[in-house]
């Protein structure tokens, strides 16, 4: 390997340029990051990982369809929207990231949306509308907010939280190459029987 300046790549306006190692395929070879950093990027995609299973796939359409009653369509309807509005924005955000090589603000401005937005669906689920499953008696429960403007609330917040969750897995992912020297990172691959294969980069 060799070492090659990078001027573009400064904590501040008064850090001098530092010297990163360069692979000859022309990747970056960062030092290995602090563990504390490491396992913040651990546990953040524990939790992307949760939210993806309870709120964007499985659960919630369950909710949404088996439990209120609602068609598949409403879930399609508001999972189309936050996809849209993903392909619109994210690209121009990811010219301005790569333009002022900040990513870190995204990912948290995105997070901490999110996060919000599920709070926002799980107040107006509880107060406005019915409650179903095991234990729970018809008649006993009265909705503080009328249920067709809480299930409004509640698809807004989803599309909302479904959008700034898959907008921050850009900017996540770009930061991933800063956690690991190339010798750490560990190509493994899976081969099914059908002509596709995938390749997925885990780190040692």
């Amino acid at each position: 390997m060799r070492s090659a300046p990078v001027s573009s790549i400064k904590s501040n306006d008064m850090t001098p340029e530092i010297g990163l190692e360069v692979t000859p395929g022309g990747d970056l070879n960062p030092p290995l990051a602090p563990f504390r950093e490491r396992l913040s990027w651990a546990l953040y995609d524990f939790a992307n990982t949760v939210f993806s299973m309870n709120i964007a796939t499985l659960y919630f359409a369950a909710w949404l369809v088996a439990d209120l009653g609602h068609s598949n369509t409403v879930y399609a309807i508001v999972n189309g929207i936050a996809s849209a509005l993903v392909v619109v924005s994210i690209p121009v955000f990811g010219a301005i990231s790569d333009a002022t090589q900040r990513r870190k603000p995204w990912v948290v401005g995105f997070t901490l949306l999110a996060c919000g937005s599920t709070v926002v669906m799980a107040v107006l689920g509880q107060t406005g509308l019915p409650l179903i499953g095991e234990g729970v008696k018809a008649g006993l429960s009265s909705p503080l907010i009328r249920p067709g403007v809480a299930l409004f609330g509640v698809l807004a917040a989803f599309t909302i939280a479904n959008y700034t969750y898959q907008g921050a897995q850009p900017f996540y992912n770009a930061m991933m190459s800063e956690l690991a020297p190339v010798p750490n990172r560990v190509l493994s691959r899976s081969v099914a029987s059908s002509p596709d294969c995938r390749t997925r980069w885990t780190y040692s």
